[in-house]
């Protein structure tokens, strides 16, 4: 039933949100402007009807490249990645995004087109692979089959960044790499920028007890729960009784996750399920507070903007596997490998730890994001890359 309402709002070139809230799936000229010069955006259409949502940070992505090509002499055309609508492209200068209406775009060949693809991660080809043999990995250690705890996409956009004239990498060195290496004889085409962090608490460290903290960790993720590890830290967290592991933004909707690890759970008094946690909110603040390291096992991220938000405003210390693409290594503790045994070791070296210590560290992480990862820095250098991509 689902899928059949998808289809037919599709067809009407609409969509709903969780909310109810129905969003067109095309707006033209979103800034009502004569311009003559326009772009189609490829991306989502959900920031220029939603106002003050900090559900995802796409929405803020979106709109500032709106907000950019507007600056540039754009006029700016928006369309959702998912539709199907029949787009003249002849009318535009560039396309600027991803999905759908972007890849249909390289079967216009009537007159150049420049294409700038914007890589919200690690390499698609790299990122299902891993994601993949994560789900093996999973298979014969726990003799459970679980595909919906994945990444893994049947429509991958492999085309899109391989024809693209640029692509805008979002994450760090690691990110930026898995595109180069499978893609040597075009790499210069490749670009990276880093993700930005909501600022929405400035936690005062002076005021924590690391001694307690130091028990406590924070795993805040959304879907793809074996992607982003949340399988291990249940398995390494469960075994012991000495630290606590807190969870924030598991979706409930991974039943084949939740059926194997919900018995797990309920026996572990020192594993807490949040649920959904609004980073606005003070419950939110609250764990924070208690927590004094954040903790990521993902196998591919781009730049992951949970673990910015965690550091920026509670300071928490990063534990973070390589492929988080967080060039963090001065501030945080690095996972060499998203394994069991390399997650135990990074736990431990986190627990060797002394108060003064985790201040200390905490302190400097913090600094670091505030200063380095603001939606500011983040637009500054988005507008750097665009305008070096279509000079």
């Amino acid at each position: 039933m689902k899928n059949i309402f998808k289809h037919i709002a599709s067809i009407m070139g609409i969509k709903m949100n969780k909310n109810l809230k129905i969003i067109p799936l095309f707006k033209k000229n979103v800034f009502k402007t004569n311009y003559q010069k326009k772009i189609l955006l490829s991306y989502i259409t959900d920031p220029f009807f939603l106002k003050n949502n900090l559900a995802h940070t796409n929405l803020s992505e979106c709109y500032a490249a709106a907000e950019i090509f507007h600056g540039l002499g754009f006029r700016v055309d928006v369309i959702d990645i998912t539709s199907n609508k029949k787009i003249d492209y002849s009318q535009y200068e560039i396309i600027y995004g991803m999905g759908k209406p972007f890849e249909s775009s390289f079967f216009f060949t009537d007159r150049p087109l420049k294409r700038i693809f914007y890589a919200t991660g690690c390499n698609p080809i790299y990122s299902n692979v891993e994601t993949i043999l994560k789900i093996r990995d999973f298979y014969i250690s726990h003799n459970k089959l679980v595909t919906t705890s994945s990444r893994s996409t049947e429509k991958n956009p492999n085309l899109q960044v391989l024809l693209s004239d640029k692509v805008i990498v979002l994450g760090g060195s690691f990110a930026l790499n898995t595109y180069k290496e499978i893609d040597k004889s075009g790499e210069e085409r490749y670009v990276n920028l880093n993700a930005f962090f909501y600022d929405t608490y400035n936690a005062d460290l002076t005021k924590k007890d690391f001694r307690e903290a130091k028990k406590h960790f924070l795993w805040f993720g959304s879907s793809g729960l074996l992607h982003k590890g949340l399988d291990i830290l249940i398995d390494i967290f469960s075994a012991r009784k000495d630290i606590c592991l807190h969870i924030c933004g598991a979706s409930n909707n991974e039943k084949e996750f939740f059926d194997f690890y919900t018995p797990i759970l309920k026996k572990s008094e020192n594993i807490i399920n949040h649920g959904f946690v609004d980073i606005r909110s003070n419950k939110y603040k609250e764990i924070v507070d208690r927590c004094a390291f954040t903790i990521s096992p993902s196998i591919s991220e781009g730049g992951s903007p949970a673990i910015l938000n965690t550091v920026a405003n509670g300071g928490l210390i990063p534990i973070v596997t390589k492929a988080s693409s967080l060039d963090i290594d001065d501030v945080g503790i690095i996972i060499e490998v998203p394994k069991l045994d390399y997650i135990k070791y990074a736990i431990e070296k986190a627990l060797e730890l002394n108060a003064e210590q985790i201040l200390k560290m905490s302190t400097l992480a913090k600094e670091k994001i505030r200063n380095n990862y603001t939606f500011n820095e983040y637009k500054k250098n988005l507008e750097r890359l665009i305008k070096n991509s279509i000079s």
